[in-house]
Parts: structure tokens; C-alpha cells; sequence
């Protein structure tokens, strides 16, 4: 009884919980940076006075108390702190007007093109002299530039609204001018730093936006052979010249905080590092809160100590009161939960977070796509022992060996996102850290997954997707912590999604909860329970929906249009009920109402706090949707050309859908046994199928979308298989119990 898949997934999901739930709570008191942020409050607000200070190629590593006095000094006296993620990605982000235009913009911008190389578009400022403005030189180049760019962006956005709402601004220095021009490239009030300094131009405006000078050559974090960090420095760059750099800029903060009305709001923000290299986090310092220091935090990333630079032009607007335009996709700069007092470990946490992120990102590309290919590699030879006779003693030594690295795969999707209860990134070498927390996760889970009785070849496979599916909602709800450290999560640096369901995610989730339902309700129609089988697969089936749409949640559009139909079929399976044409256009017409309710329930709530499914709405609004369609109908279709793991991806998609087609002309053996022993594994199979080609045609990821579910599902089905072949002992017992009729409803 002890064995019984309920309670053994029981079990498992208790024993998973407090993993989880311990790494949400243990690093929680007091908060660490990177954790699930707390509701903070605005760091400025309408009528302040705000001075932001663009700095370019300053990270948090940087920070120190001989080199940047001042500002280590700001997070002594309690200066809220967060780490910047760029606000440009690409080859645009190499150029130095990269982060100031993206500041005008609110968008990413085009900042050059490539010719023989990437060349950035040269621009300059023309002080006027007839006034106290100036002109950008080269504007009509960069409005030019970002036609071509699937984004749209709208130069000079930011002071066309502020001179909409009657909003006096001030540009001190180049990169200021850029961020301040108006659509026609003008500069209302444009000074020098020396100017500002002394004709009290901080006094005269509520907005003065200052470039505070650039230190790109960074001594940069790289991975080496040995997987250990190390700093690196471009060759032709002596370190004293950074140094040199940095001190400059320091002392030029040190200058604006001189000059600054008491009473300002004063934000030292890194706009971007113009090089070649990896993009990193950069340097963010808002005002004291008073009392506790505290992070910065912001509504659209919910991370403690992670701002986006594109939620900095919202900040600004809010803090003069203006309205927030369209192009704007941010929400105001908070003061969130409470972080360290004593500055060093403030500094090494937010720091951290740059190098978690190097290290995630150096596997992600490869992470899913070897064990898919070892998964369809491992299932080709236990197909051909299903076809073949083999010797009774080899079959069964093949078939250990496939059933413990099948175990090892299916449990890998759960252990790319419970590694991060290890804290793997906080040892003295991440990328080992990295390697060991995913093995000691993976093998938790298969380990559970082994315990499952083998006189059911569904079991493990179920119990391994239920412990998946309970990990991945329990994640959700608690705000995706897991996520943080997986690399199936997030790329701070990188920006784009920061909490909810990713596509990766989406991609693993869809076939958990697939599985998860298909086992649990065949345990309960195994003992005769059939109308509580379809309710728990309602249960779940609803449970999968919400958490992956929910806007505080999955908040993932595109897999909540394809999650209801995909479930429905499965639900009707359960239930005896044929799956006809008819009956899935209602439940996808279903899915499209049950989305856009939701969506209008997330535009209801303030522009600062909407999901993506709330933003789509208020485009739809603004008649700017068919943009955001097209685009991510373009990265879509470009999936598909992506390489030869996109070309397999679809010749799997069309060998199972020829396979799977109702008196189709190929018939398989392996799945011939199967259906045998478990009936409900062609409707699973069939779900799985709608999940992948559903979910690559309404995200942006395309194809590999159905290139991670295979990574999910491969491992699973082959288990399911291995313990089907005629020697296997799952297959044996199933057999002699078919035999006593002890199995008479079987699913």
C-alpha cells in the first residue's frame, strides 16, 4: 500500500514542497537580492523633483569604497539598490546612444546597421545660438533606422510627452541630449556639466537628466575551461584607464549630488555598456527610504534588486505627473523589500545575479536539446527491441539499463528548476555549483520515480509528471523563485519576461499536467471510480489552466489559449466521451472567451501592475495589436528555418501525427502494446501533439516550443514503452493480472 502511486506522489509532493518553500522562505528573512519582491512603494512621485544620472558600462562589481567613493557612500546612508538590465539587446546595444535613445523611446532602438561589420550611426549635439537648446546631428538617421525594427520604436516619445503636459526638462551632456530630444531631434534646454554647475540649473527644472561619462571596457566575468570565473580585460586597455574611468564618473555624481536641491530624487542609473561583450546587469541607486535600506524593485520585473532601464521613462513621468503614453511598456521604480545594512554584502548580492546569469546562459542553448536527442536516440533502440526478437537475459539487461536512463531524463525537466533550492550560485564556483545542484535535483526525482510500482508501466512515468506539475504550480504560486536560478527561466541581462511561464516553461508544464492527469485518472478508474476520476482530471485540468494564465501567476497568453482544448480532449477521454471536430471548436471558442475575460480583468488594474495578456488588451485598444501579432508571428515563422534540431522537431511532429491519425496507414508495434496496457495513452499522446503544434503557432518561440516538449515527453513515453516490452516485468505482471481479470477497467 506503501507503494500506491497517491501515496507515493503524496509523498514526493511533501517532500518536494519543503525544498521549495524552504528556499523561498529561508533566503526571505531578510530578503536577498534576486528573491520575489515584496509591494513597494513609488520611490518618487508627482510633484518631485528628480534628477536622473545616466551612467554607461558601471556594474555592480565595479562599486567599491577606493575607486567610487561616492557611491559606495549613497549605500552606506541607505540608498535604495538594484541591479539595471539593458534596456537594448543585439548588436544595437554596442553604440553609445543605444541606452539613452531607448530612454526616448521607451522601446528598444536601432542604433546602427551592418555594412562589412556593425557600424553605429555617428551622431553629435549642435548647441544652438540663438537659445537654450540644441540639435542632434544624425536624428533624421536614427528615425530612419527604426523602421527596420520589428519593434517600432518612436524616438522622442519621452519629451513629447513631458512637453504635452507642460513639463520644464533639462539635457546636461550628449548622452542627455539624445534622451530629452523631441521627435524633430530638438533640445528644449540642453547644458554642458560645467554650465549646470554653475548657473543653478538644477533648480529650475522638476526633470534634469545628466551623462555622468562612460567606463565600457569592463573587466569582464568569463567562464573558463575549468568552469571557474575569472576577469578579463581587452588587451589594448590598461586597467588604469578604467580605474581612471570610473573615478571620473564618480566624481562627477559626486558633483550633481553637490548641486542637486535637498529635497530631489535623485536616480544613478546604468543606461548600457557600449562594447561587444556579453550584456550584463548595471549599477541602480535610488533615494534613501528612510529607515531601512531597502532594493529598488519595480511591478514588472517583481524581482528584490532588478530594474528594467525601459521602466525608468515611466518613473520619470510619473514623478511630473504626466500621463504614461502606449509606446510605454514600464511601471514606476519602488523601494522594495529590506536589504542588507552592512554595504560589501549588499554590493556581492547584486553582483551575484550577473554572474548566476553568465552561468545560466552559457548552457541554455544545449541544456534540452542533448538529453532530447539522447531521448530519441535511447526510444529508436527500445522500439527496435519491440520489433525484434531479442534474447530473454539480453532484452532484460537493455531494458533495466533504458528504464533507469529514461527514469534520469524524465525526471531532468523537474530538476532544471528544483536546483535552484540549492543555491548553486553562491559557491566559490558557480558553474560546478551549477552541474551539481541539477544532479542532485534530477536524481531526487527519479529516485522517486523509481519507487513506483513496476507492475504499472504508467506509474512512474505519472508520478515523475505529478511531482513536475506540483513543483512547476507550486512555483507559480508562490511567484516563480525557482525560475531565478533554472535555465529553462529568465535572462535578467537580456530582459523580456521575468516572472510567470516563460515558453520553456509553458513547454514543460503542458506535459506534466498532460501526464499528471492521464495517470491520476487512470488510478482512480482502476478502482471503479470513474465519475471522481473526471472530476479530479477537471480538477487538475482547471488548476493547469489558471496557474498558467492567471495574470499573478503563469500570466502566459498563448498557453492559456492552447491549454483548454488541449486538456478538453483528454477530459473527454476520461469521461468516455468521443472527440469530435464540433466539440473542440466549442472548447477552443471556450478558451478564446475564458482568455479575453481574464485579459479585460488584468487591463482593469493601473498600467504599472497589467501582465502581458492586460498590455495585448490595451493594444488591441489602441489598434496597435496587429504589431505585436505580426511581430511574434515573424519570430515564429523565422523558428522554422532556425537549424537542423527545428528541422527534426518537425519531421517528429509529422511522423506522430500520421501515427496517431485514426486508420492511417502506419501503425505502430510499440504503441500498439501500449494502448493494450494503458488505453488512454493514445488521447495523451493526441493532447501532446494539439500542445506542440497549438503552442508553436500562437507564440513567438515556434517550433521550439515543440522542441522542449519533446525534451519533457520523449523520456516519458519511453518508459512508458520499456515497460510494455514483452520481457519487461511491468509487462509480465500486467499480463498474468489481466489474466486472474483483476484489471477489468483499466482506463
Amino acid at each position: 500500500a506503501v507503494r500506491e502511486p497517491a501515496t507515493l506522489t503524496a509523498l514526493a509532493g511533501g517532500l518536494l514542497a519543503a525544498m521549495l518553500l524552504g528556499s523561498v522562505v529561508a533566503p526571505g528573512i531578510p530578503p536577498a537580492a534576486g528573491d520575489v519582491a515584496v509591494p513597494g512603494e513609488p520611490i518618487a512621485r508627482a510633484g518631485d523633483t528628480v534628477v536622473l544620472v545616466g551612467t554607461s558600462g558601471v556594474r555592480w562589481e565595479d562599486v567599491d569604497r577606493a575607486t567610487t567613493p561616492t557611491l559606495w557612500r549613497l549605500l552606506r546612508d541607505g540608498a535604495t539598490a538594484g541591479a539595471t538590465s539593458v534596456g537594448v539587446t543585439g548588436s544595437s546595444r554596442r553604440c553609445d546612444s543605444a541606452g539613452w535613445l531607448a530612454l526616448s523611446a521607451g522601446r528598444a532602438p536601432v542604433t546602427g546597421q551592418w555594412r562589412d561589420g556593425w557600424r553605429c550611426t555617428p551622431w553629435g549635439v549642435q548647441v544652438s545660438a540663438s537659445d537654450d537648446g540644441a540639435r542632434i546631428a544624425g536624428w533624421d538617421e536614427f528615425t530612419a533606422l527604426q523602421r527596420t525594427s520589428d519593434y517600432r520604436p518612436r524616438l522622442g516619445v519621452l519629451a513629447a510627452t513631458l512637453a504635452e503636459h507642460g513639463t520644464c526638462a533639462t539635457a546636461v551632456g550628449r548622452g542627455a541630449a539624445l534622451a530629452l530630444a523631441d521627435r524633430d531631434g530638438r533640445v528644449a534646454r540642453y547644458r554642458t556639466l560645467n554650465e549646470a554647475m554653475l548657473d543653478g540649473t538644477f533648480e529650475q527644472c522638476p526633470l534634469t537628466v545628466v551623462d555622468a561619462g562612460a567606463a565600457p571596457l569592463l573587466p569582464r566575468p568569463v567562464l573558463t575551461p575549468g568552469g571557474s570565473m575569472q576577469t578579463a580585460v581587452a588587451p589594448d586597455v590598461a586597467e588604469a584607464g578604467r580605474t581612471e574611468a570610473l573615478g571620473r564618473i564618480d566624481a562627477t555624481v559626486r558633483r550633481v549630488l553637490a548641486a542637486a536641491p535637498a529635497d530631489a530624487v535623485v536616480l544613478v542609473v546604468d543606461v548600457g555598456d557600449p562594447t561587444a561583450r556579453r550584456p550584463g546587469l548595471g549599477l541602480g541607486l535610488g533615494p534613501a527610504s528612510g529607515g531601512s535600506a531597502r532594493f529598488l524593485t519595480v511591478s514588472s520585473t517583481r524581482w528584490e534588486g532588478v530594474v528594467r532601464l525601459l521602466d525608468v521613462p515611466t518613473t520619470l513621468l510619473a514623478a511630473v505627473g504626466a500621463p504614461e503614453p502606449a509606446e510605454f511598456t514600464g511601471a514606476p521604480l519602488a523601494a522594495g523589500g529590506v536589504r542588507p545594512a552592512d554595504t560589501g554584502t549588499t554590493v556581492d548580492q547584486i553582483a551575484e545575479l550577473s554572474v548566476r546569469d553568465l552561468a545560466l546562459r552559457s548552457v541554455s542553448g544545449s541544456i534540452t536539446t542533448t538529453p532530447m536527442m539522447l531521448g530519441l536516440a535511447l526510444f529508436l533502440l527500445t522500439v527496435l527491441l519491440a520489433w525484434r526478437r531479442v534474447r530473454p537475459g539480453v532484452a532484460r539487461v537493455v531494458g533495466r539499463v533504458l528504464d533507469a536512463v529514461f527514469l534520469v531524463l524524465a525526471a531532468m525537466p523537474a530538476g532544471l528548476f528544483l536546483m535552484s533550492t540549492w543555491y548553486w550560485w553562491r559557491g566559490p564556483n558557480p558553474v560546478q555549483g551549477m552541474w551539481l545542484g541539477l544532479a542532485a535535483a534530477t536524481l531526487t526525482v527519479a529516485g522517486l520515480g523509481a519507487l513506483a510500482p513496476r507492475r504499472h508501466a504508467w506509474a512512474a512515468p505519472g508520478v515523475i509528471a505529478a511531482v513536475t506539475f506540483g513543483v512547476l504550480t507550486l512555483d507559480a504560486l508562490l511567484g516563480t523563485p525557482l525560475h531565478r536560478g533554472s535555465p529553462l527561466g529568465p535572462a535578467p541581462a537580456l530582459g523580456g519576461r521575468y516572472y510567470g511561464f516563460g515558453n520553456p516553461t509553458y513547454s514543460v508544464y503542458v506535459v506534466a499536467a498532460i501526464a499528471a492527469v492521464a495517470a491520476v485518472s487512470t488510478w482512480l478508474l482502476r478502482h471503479g471510480r470513474r465519475w471522481l476520476a473526471i472530476a479530479v482530471a477537471l480538477l487538475l485540468s482547471s488548476v493547469a489552466l489558471v496557474v498558467d494564465l492567471w495574470p499573478t501567476l503563469g500570466a502566459d497568453v498563448g498557453g492559456g489559449l492552447v491549454l483548454l482544448p488541449v486538456l478538453g480532449v483528454l477530459v473527454l477521454a476520461v469521461a468516455g466521451v468521443r472527440v469530435s471536430w464540433q466539440r473542440l471548436v466549442l472548447i477552443g471558442v471556450a478558451g478564446l472567451v475564458l482568455v479575453a475575460g481574464i485579459g479585460l480583468l488584468d487591463w482593469s488594474r493601473p498600467p504599472g501592475d497589467r501582465s502581458h495578456l492586460g498590455r495585448f488588451v490595451q493594444s488591441t485598444i489602441d489598434g496597435t495589436a496587429w504589431e505585436t501579432v505580426s511581430r511574434k508571428a515573424g519570430f515564429a515563422l523565422s523558428s522554422v528555418t532556425s537549424g537542423s534540431t527545428a528541422w527534426l522537431t518537425l519531421a517528429l511532429v509529422v511522423a506522430v501525427a500520421v501515427l496517431l491519425w485514426p486508420r492511417g496507414p502506419v501503425r505502430g508495434r510499440w504503441l500498439t502494446r501500449l494502448e493494450a496496457h494503458w488505453p488512454i495513452a493514445r488521447p495523451m499522446l493526441v493532447a501532446l501533439l494539439l500542445a506542440a503544434v497549438g503552442g508553436a503557432l500562437v507564440n513567438d518561440y515556434g517550433v521550439r516550443i515543440a522542441t522542449i516538449m519533446l525534451f519533457a515527453a520523449v523520456p516519458l513515453v519511453g518508459l512508458l514503452v520499456v515497460r510494455t516490452l514483452p520481457e519487461a516485468p511491468g509487462a509480465l505482471a500486467f499480463d498474468s493480472a489481466r489474466a486472474g481479470g483483476e484489471e477489468q477497467d483499466d482506463g
